[in-house]
C-alpha cells in the first residue's frame, strides 16, 4: 500500500517530482508596479497643477535667451511623459499580477524606472518589481 503523501506513483511505483508551489513574487511585483504607477501619475498631475507657481519663482533666474513660455512647455511635456510612463507601469502591474506575458511585464517595469514620482519612489519600486519579475520568470505564461 502506498502512503497518501508519497513521492511514488500509486499505480506504477515510479518516483514522482513534487509539484512546486508558485511563489508570490509576480503578485508582489504587480502590486509594487501599480503603487508606483499611481504615485507617478499623482506626481505628474500635481506638478502640472502647480506649474505656474514654479515658473514664476524660477523666472528671474532663467537666462534671457530662454522664454518662460518655452520653459513651461518643456516642463509640461516632461510631466505628461511621466504620466504616460505611469500608465504603462499600471498596465504592467496588472499583467504581472495575473502572470501574463513575462517580456511585456519586463518592458513595463523598465519603462517604469523612468516614471520618477515623489522623491524617486516610483523608480525604486519599479526596480524592486523588476528584480522580483526576473526571479520569477518561469512562473509567467
Amino acid at each position: 500500500m502506498v502512503e497518501e503523501f508519497s513521492d511514488r506513483c500509486p499505480t506504477c511505483g515510479m518516483v514522482m517530482m513534487p509539484s512546486k508551489e508558485p511563489s508570490k513574487y509576480p503578485e508582489v511585483a504587480g502590486v509594487l508596479m501599480v503603487v508606483a504607477a499611481l504615485i507617478a501619475i499623482l506626481f505628474a498631475i500635481s506638478a502640472i497643477m502647480g506649474l505656474g507657481e514654479v515658473v514664476e519663482q524660477v523666472q528671474p533666474e532663467l537666462p534671457e535667451e530662454l522664454d518662460t513660455d518655452f520653459f513651461e512647455t518643456i516642463l509640461n511635456a516632461c510631466f505628461v511623459l511621466i504620466s504616460v510612463f505611469g500608465v504603462v507601469l499600471l498596465v504592467g502591474g496588472f499583467l504581472a499580477y495575473n502572470r501574463k506575458s513575462w517580456l511585456m511585464v519586463m518592458v513595463c517595469a523598465i519603462i517604469g524606472i523612468f516614471s520618477i514620482g515623489f522623491f524617486l519612489i516610483s523608480s525604486v519600486l519599479s526596480i524592486v518589481a523588476l528584480i522580483l519579475i526576473v526571479m520569477s520568470k518561469d512562473e509567467f505564461q
